[in-house]
């Protein structure tokens, strides 16, 4: 980008020129209240996404551009004709804006501007920008720009909830070979791909059937990649008996055991809490039971993690 270019102040000039009129049509667009409804003959999402998407087109209209309303789904404006064959870019707003909510000091389809900013609902998200865009329509008309690609400014009216009417359009129209939307933080957000929300849910498992699968499996893994790179020998294994018993059939067995089948009807944050105190129980059994010592610095570890365990589950003071 060359900030020397002079087609900057141009631009500079155009925006100052139309600074009140950008602001005047804000204003109106805003004034169209169109949360989405119930649908009617001609109105596929209520009577106030038709009105804001119809007010939009109006005003582009006013603006020397050339429109079209697909069946109050959407519309668009464009500079000129753009033929069903030819390639170009395109930008995609909204005209239909999310429930008032609460919190309003004022009607909130109606703008003011308090410390510079314009307050109104669906200024930022997104009538505020389909208006930008149509200005921008109107600067590269009016200032002959010879552009590579034409260019369309789409205006949606269902954002909010369905995108029905991005899918109408993509299935009446040819799609643009590369759109961007200049939707609410823009040019901090300045494109959407799209969400998804589910749940993953495997099917019901034995807890106990799942622990002896996953016991034969290692064992015979850990006995063959034993013989591989070790030799153990009986007396080892004699020598190692107690230990060995304790963890394959205490630790293991019957503990891990126990462990997936608690575990089934306890909530997740619960079990995963209660999993990071594994090292603490393991410290303190080997303590009492093997004799193993632990120092005072690591008993006062497993106290802190104890503790703040504990404290992860006490519930907030409400703020008055």
């Amino acid at each position: 980008m060359n900030v020397n270019d002079p087609r900057w102040a141009s631009i500079d000039a155009f925006v100052e020129e139309n600074r009140d009129n950008i602001l005047r049509d804000i204003t109106r667009l805003v004034a169209v209240p169109s949360v989405e409804g119930a649908p009617e003959p001609g109105a596929p999402f209520g009577p106030g996404p038709k009105a804001a998407l119809a007010k939009a087109l109006e005003i582009a209209e006013e603006l020397g551009l050339s429109t079209c309303n697909a069946d109050s789904y959407i519309g668009w404006a464009e500079t000129g004709t753009i033929a069903d064959d030819q390639k170009f870019l395109a930008t995609i707003t909204h005209t239909d804006v999310v429930p008032e909510g609460n919190g309003w000091d004022a009607d909130p389809y109606t703008v003011r501007v308090r410390d510079g900013w314009l307050l109104g609902r669906g200024v930022a998200d997104d009538k505020g920008p389909s208006i930008l865009c149509l200005y921008a329509l109107k600067y590269l008309k009016d200032s002959g720009a010879a552009l590579k690609y034409p260019v369309r400014a789409l205006l949606g009216a269902n954002e909010e909830t369905n995108m029905h009417d991005v899918d109408y359009y993509a299935e009446h129209y040819p799609m643009p070979a590369f759109c961007f939307t200049p939707d609410a933080e823009f040019p901090v957000c300045n494109g959407e791909k799209g969400g998804f929300n589910g749940e993953i849910v495997s099917p019901k498992l034995d807890g106990i059937q799942l622990s002896f699968v996953q016991f034969f499996v290692v064992s015979v893994l850990s006995t063959i990649f034993a013989f591989v790179f070790e030799a153990p020998s009986p007396d080892q294994f004699r020598a190692a008996a107690v230990s060995i018993a304790y963890c394959g059939i205490m630790s293991s067995g019957v503990a891990y055991t126990l462990q997936i089948v608690g575990q089934k009807a306890l909530d997740p944050t619960i079990a995963s809490l209660a999993m990071c105190l594994e090292s603490v129980f393991s410290a303190l059994a080997g303590w009492l039971i093997l004799g193993e010592t632990l120092s005072t610095t690591e008993l006062c570890g497993c106290g802190l993690m104890f503790a703040a365990i504990v404290a992860s589950q006490l519930p907030d003071k409400k703020k008055v």
